[in-house]
């Protein structure tokens, strides 16, 4: 071994040693990690999770464990129990998620088939209905209509008994936005699917959320009269929807993410990418004002999550403090780190809190997941860290509603620094976090080998 390799080894030893002390176990507990086998890695496919309305500490799951299996999980801290499970056609060239809901009749879970097996090509964008009741069978519905041509592009709510599902469609000269409603919590969808979006708006993107009235809120990347822009529409029964308002026309880039969250039924649009964060409230008197999240420098974020309670509204994302430089690749010492923004709905924008509590900021902590509870006071936040040279899961919480952190971070990985972990999903039952992760097996990045991980974080 030569002097420059032993001397890597022994900061990799030490690396370990400084991010893996006792003092975590004083403060909570980890539980032991569960698999839920193999999950595809292929972004159209990442495991789509959700936590239970209905029954505390149960989640759903919707996932692929192979190239042509479409499976529904619950999940209640123990092994998995298999709920639904759908299989491509042989020939089928592809399949996709589109998303999982739950409504007080039971959950609905959402996928997309391009089907090779026929004369012709032909798209499906289908649902399956999983009742609670379980005495009661699951059905699957087809969504769109036989002359439909469904994208992956899809998006999913539900507000009561009412369900939506909104995808990109092709049928027309350019793309539309169709959907699909229930009115009685999944059991049944409307024969014919219809147009939400017109193709003068070339739109795309779909992201759905329902305010605290029940209205239904759609945002869509979308172009009209040859004008790059991100549009608001909404609904009060997902069936008939205002004319789309462009929110903001951002000049120079495309967001990457866009995302809505509500003080009340006020509406605030966000969105980030290459040029920071930004977001957009509808004013009194008609009209989006738009502006710069404050103090997140104009630098690219890789993920961003927007949570609210009912006077504050919580951004997470991670930036570079200063320029990049080199095209996309940071200055040596200027790595991005997940920083958490929060607007209190008398005060406005306070200063972005670090939560990576590291002292060195040669490597980079990226795609954070955010939990605030209903109350502001307990918040959490995961995030894919590579101060152990891989990329391993790190979490960090406040039970004071941000004012104060704990000193370490934790890493909540079976072998710190040999494990290649990435893009967390982060709950909480209201006492203990709950977090589900991706992970490659090896270093050889396969994204057909990836395994989805949980593990429970029991708090003091």
């Amino acid at each position: 071994m030569t002097g420059f390799h032993f001397k890597k080894a022994i900061f990799l030893v030490l690396l370990v040693a400084l991010n893996f002390t006792p003092a975590h176990a004083e403060r909570m507990k980890l539980e032991d990690p569960i698999e839920f086998g193999t999950v595809s890695g292929v972004i159209d496919r990442r495991p789509h999770i959700i936590q239970s309305r209905e029954e505390q500490g149960k989640w759903f799951l919707a996932m692929w464990p192979d190239q042509s299996r479409f499976v529904v999980q619950s999940f209640e801290g123990k092994s998995p129990e298999l709920l639904f499970e759908t299989t491509l056609p042989e020939k089928a060239a592809s399949g996709a998620t589109g998303g999982i809901v739950e409504t007080p009749e039971g959950v609905i879970a959402v996928w997309w088939v391009r089907d090779e097996t026929g004369p012709e090509i032909e798209k499906r964008m289908m649902a399956g209905f999983i009742p609670h009741d379980r005495a009661e069978k699951p059905v699957t519905v087809r969504l769109s209509s036989k002359k439909g041509q469904p994208l992956p592009q899809v998006a999913v709510a539900s507000s009561g008994n009412k369900a939506v599902v909104i995808w990109q469609d092709e049928r027309a000269r350019k793309y539309t936005l169709n959907a699909s409603t229930s009115e009685d919590g999944g059991r049944t969808f409307l024969s014919e699917d219809f147009v939400v979006v017109p193709e003068e708006y070339n739109p795309g993107e779909p992201v759905l959320a329902v305010d605290a009235g029940g209205t239904f809120h759609l945002l869509f990347k979308g172009s009209r009269s040859g004008k790059f822009g991100i549009f608001h529409t909404s609904s009060e029964d997902g069936r008939k929807w205002e004319e789309p308002e462009m929110v903001a026309s951002p000049k120079g880039w495309a967001p990457a993410y866009v995302s809505i969250a509500f003080l009340n039924t006020k509406p605030y649009v966000f969105w980030a990418g290459a040029r920071g964060v930004h977001y957009a409230v509808k004013s009194e008197s008609g009209g989006w004002k738009e502006a710069a999240v404050p103090d997140v420098p104009q630098n690219p974020v890789s993920r961003l999550e927007v949570r609210s309670t009912g006077s504050a509204i919580f951004v997470l994302t991670d930036f570079a403090k200063s320029k990049r430089k080199r095209g996309f690749i940071p200055e040596f010492g200027n790595r991005p780190s997940v920083y958490l923004i929060r607007m209190n709905q008398d005060e406005g924008w306070e200063k972005p809190i670090p939560i990576r509590h590291y002292p060195h900021d040669t490597t980079s902590a990226v795609y954070g997941d955010l939990y605030v509870s209903p109350d502001g006071k307990l918040i959490a936040v995961a995030w894919q860290d590579f101060r152990l040279v891989r990329s391993n899961i790190f979490i960090n919480y406040s039970t004071d509603g941000g004012e104060t952190w704990q000193k370490e971070d934790v890493n909540v990985s079976e072998n710190p620094g040999c494990d290649n972990e990435f893009y967390p999903f982060l709950f909480a039952d209201g006492k203990n976090l709950h977090l589900f992760w991706p992970e490659y097996p090896d270093d050889s990045l396969n994204a057909t080998l990836v395994k989805l991980k949980y593990r429970e974080v029991k708090l003091p």
